[in-house]
């Protein structure tokens, strides 16, 4: 039953519910409860991490022109 939980908690969270929803549903009174229950896949990791690059290349691309402008 135990490994469900954890199993129902990271399916949840690596589908973008929030932990204080997914808390609600196993009945946890504390966030803190269920992020040891939440564990993320590393696909959503990988994409988070590609997308957080890429957001942080696109700021210093930019940059980057209006240095080049002036």
């Amino acid at each position: 039953m135990h490994d469900l939980r954890h199993t129902f908690a990271s399916i949840a969270v690596s589908n973008g519910l929030s932990l204080p929803i997914i808390g609600k549903l196993l009945g946890h009174h504390s966030v803190q409860t269920t992020a040891r229950y939440a564990h993320l896949a590393n696909a959503p990791l990988k994409e988070a991490a590609e997308l957080i690059g890429g957001k942080i290349s696109e700021a210093m691309n930019m940059k980057a022109k209006s240095l080049d402008a002036k």
